[in-house]
């Protein structure tokens, strides 16, 4: 049985609203290391993620991955399904900093988020955590750019009660959406030979 942690929108947001329904892609599913589902603020799956070995990323997202932030390996490879389009995520570290960056298939950079201290993070997006999340540990902050390199949100993943959850803000400080970390199984359909 594949394990399978869903991401559950705390709130009504348009964020969330968003998204259009995702599909599981099975024949993906039967290759994929593991998969992670976020779901909507309507209970639809707004974007799955399925884990996948670097060699199978296409080529060109591999080379964009490299120009873009050369040097270590690779630390895990995605494709995401969002919105219906197919995007491609590549980690690895940077000045010891965990880097995501997401691509389209061509390689075209969509977006990236960077690792970052609490130091770099704005005074308004640390006060707006901190006071919906007074009693959270293990704070962590990342910095997500557009292709264009403009700060469009902050995140915050916390463990609270011991739950994990994560936040995303406007770099002004405002809540855009938060989830919560929920365990559970998924049995994906073997594909016939």
């Amino acid at each position: 049985m594949s394990r399978l942690a869903l991401l559950l929108c705390a709130s009504l947001v348009p964020a969330c609203s968003l998204f259009a329904p995702a599909v599981l892609d099975v024949a993906q599913s039967d290759q994929a290391q593991s998969l992670q589902l976020q779901m909507s603020a309507t209970g639809r799956p707004a974007r799955m993620s399925y884990l996948v070995p670097p060699d199978t990323v296409p080529a060109a997202v591999r080379q964009a991955m490299e120009r873009l932030h050369p040097g270590e390996p690779l630390l895990e490879a995605q494709r995401e399904v969002v919105e219906q389009r197919v995007l491609w995520v590549l980690s690895r570290r940077v000045d010891s900093r965990l880097v995501q960056a997401h691509f389209r298939t061509d390689g075209t950079l969509v977006s990236e988020a960077l690792e970052v201290p609490a130091e770099e993070v704005p005074p308004a997006v640390v006060e707006m955590v901190v006071d919906r999340f007074p009693e959270a540990t293990d704070l962590r902050w990342t910095r997500c750019r557009d292709e264009v390199g403009r700060v469009t949100a902050y995140r915050a993943e916390l463990l609270l009660a011991g739950r994990r959850y994560l936040a995303e803000l406007q770099p002004e400080g405002q809540l855009l959406a938060a989830w919560r970390d929920v365990p559970a199984s998924i049995q994906v359909p073997l594909r016939r030979p």
